[in-house]
């Protein structure tokens, strides 16, 4: 009798698994995985890319009201040079040995050797130094995985228009996060805009990316990539985790 109620308890729980699971993937469109993973293969086939991004945050002051600012963002890539990203008054660059962070507003900067591909130099500035590159899930290899690795729920919203260009809104949500992208209903399906929402922070706080300009073919040098501090800069330290 013991031996058929185990049975019959490891049955039940698989059972269980099997709902519980079903009903995970029926949370998830593959058809919004297709999107992403069709810009994904967009950008890792170019061998440079370029774009503008305006990007919004949206805040509470002291006084309750909720106010937003916008910053402007510039990314490039290349696969012989590196990585340059620009935020506000804060610069990121990577030239395949050193990653640099400067802040003009405060006139420092620092740097930390990095020898190695792009994903490893990504991962470190965040997972060792706390550092943020801006939109660094689009810059990695596959920027599919790094986007889709968390998440627990996506769907496809019917077609839309961001500006003049032809759309597919994406939402998608994982632990702390919800998100929504929008696509170019095309081949290429670049990033045309990207929502934020931070549902574990007090008052949900949201930001929201335009990407604008997009350019698959920048004309690039070797020393765009280049970090030379201007006269008066101070170097400090990176603050390791």
């Amino acid at each position: 009798m013991r031996r058929l109620s185990l049975a019959i308890c490891i049955a039940l729980a698989s059972v269980a698994n099997a709902a519980t699971e079903s009903a995970r993937s029926t949370k998830i469109d593959p058809e919004a995985l297709l999107w992403v993973q069709r810009m994904s293969q967009t950008l890792s086939a170019a061998d440079a890319f370029s774009a503008q991004i305006q990007a919004s945050q949206a805040f509470t002051t002291e006084d309750g009201a909720e106010r937003s600012r916008t910053l402007p963002i510039t990314l490039d890539r290349h696969d012989h040079y590196g990585i340059r990203a620009h935020a506000g008054d804060r610069w990121v660059y990577y030239n395949r040995r050193f990653l640099s962070v400067v802040d003009q507003s405060l006139g420092v900067y620092a740097n930390a050797l990095v020898p190695g591909e792009f994903d490893l130099a990504l991962t470190t500035a965040y997972g060792s130094y706390g550092i943020a590159v801006p939109l660094a899930d689009f810059l990695f290899t596959d920027p599919s995985q790094a986007l889709l690795g968390k998440i627990s729920a996506a769907s496809i919203e019917i077609p839309t228009m961001v500006g003049d260009t032809a759309a597919v809104q994406l939402r998608f949500a994982q632990p702390g996060i919800e998100w929504s992208l929008w696509l170019a209903r095309n081949e290429q399906a670049l990033p045309l805009r990207l929502e934020l929402t931070y549902t574990d922070e007090v008052g949900k706080p949201r930001k929201s990316f335009e990407f604008q300009a997009w350019n698959l073919q920048p004309k690039l040098d070797q020393a765009d990539f280049e970090f030379l501090p201007e006269q008066g800069m101070a170097k400090i330290n990176f603050l390791t985790r």
